[in-house]
């Protein structure tokens, strides 16, 4: 009995930092924090570029396109990962299956990158070579304010708790 206890308790321990981060555990908020303001650094990016009506009409057909190749995609990465979490859940998980279902979890995430560097190359296409330089003066920018933000936030996270 000892050692049944034993091994499940060991199993447990082994399984539970697997099932926090392939359930989505981690740091920060996720992204349901940003849901509102899905696209919005994209429409403005848009707008600084100066496109043509052509331009512009090609980026909503591609957009359009695209939109429900990922909508898929989530839904798809949305049920696997409640079957995830359904596996490790059972008071004994089966080990292949769990494996094999966190497999399915990151093909279907490393497909809606590729389907996310698909489209990010093919709207370069689109544009002129001043745009393409643009476009990444603009990345550029928005990296740095980001990463600002970022070092801010540490600083503040570590004064408090070194006053605590």
């Amino acid at each position: 009995m000892k050692k049944q206890l034993g091994v499940g308790i060991l199993s447990l321990a082994l399984l539970a930092p697997t099932a926090a981060l392939a359930c989505g555990g981690g740091k920060g908020h996720g992204h349901r924090a940003h849901r509102g303001k899905r696209g919005a650094h994209f429409k403005k990016m848009i707008s600084q570029l100066n496109l043509s009506d052509a331009q512009k009409s090609q980026v909503a057909a591609l957009r359009t396109q695209n939109k429900a190749e990922r909508q898929a995609l989530r839904g798809q990465l949305r049920n696997a990962k409640t079957q995830l979490r359904s596996l490790l859940q059972t008071q004994s998980p089966n080990e292949p299956a769990v494996m094999a279902q966190m497999q399915t979890v990151n093909d279907l995430r490393f497909k809606m990158k590729r389907l996310r560097v698909k489209s990010m190359l093919q709207f370069q296409q689109l544009l002129t070579p001043a745009q393409q330089a643009q476009l990444a003066q603009l990345k550029q920018a928005r990296r740095a304010k980001w990463k600002a933000k970022r070092k801010a936030w540490r600083e503040k996270r570590n004064a408090t708790q070194q006053a605590q």
